[in-house]
């Protein structure tokens, strides 16, 4: 599948070619799939990095990298997996990178419960804080998105089995955290 930029009147045109063949869809369409996809994006960025500006920036960055990237789309169906996969992957790159060059702790603001959320909430998100950063991600992805294991592995870039013991994990240390409260 490729993509080409073609004109029709005055408007740029998405042409998505596939082996059955070209199916445009133009740009306006496509800004109005990634606005659909914004709030289970930055939700996830949230549970993934624990920080309310870096989620909004790793989003932002998710949709940069999938405009360049758009002819990798295959399946226009797939939009929702093929974006988490990109940002998840955007994630790890990122704290990958800053790891050994930055170290800040800003845990005292985010210990503080948001206006209106439950003890529970806040419990909960303090042991997700807790967990490394892939068993986060495969908790998040899985429960909270609502992916299938499957699905998790291939955005994480992993095996179906790694994911299942990162969610066996993940949740059993979750479970320890959560009753020592």
């Amino acid at each position: 599948m490729t993509a080409k930029e073609s004109r029709e009147g005055d408007r740029p045109v998405l042409q998505v070619v596939s082996r059955t063949g070209a199916r445009p869809l133009d740009l306006p369409a496509l800004g109005e799939a990634f606005r659909s996809e914004a709030p289970i994006l930055l939700a996830a960025a949230r549970a993934i990095v624990l920080d309310e500006a870096e989620a909004e920036d790793l989003v932002q960055t998710t949709f940069e990298i999938a405009v360049r990237r758009l002819s990798q789309l295959r399946d226009p169906l797939a939009l929702r997996s093929w974006l988490l996969a990109i940002q998840t992957r955007e994630a790890f790159r990122v704290r990958r990178r800053l790891r050994g060059v930055l170290r800040l702790d800003v845990r005292a603001g985010d210990t503080l419960p948001a206006p209106g959320s439950a003890a529970d909430d806040v419990a909960l998100r303090e042991a997700l804080r807790k967990l490394p950063p892939r068993l986060r991600a495969a908790l998040v992805l899985h429960h909270m998105v609502g992916l299938s294991v499957a699905e998790a592995a291939a955005i994480m870039g992993t095996s179906p089995n790694t994911v299942k013991a990162q969610l066996r994990t993940g949740l059993a240390r979750l479970r320890r955290e959560l009753d020592d409260d």
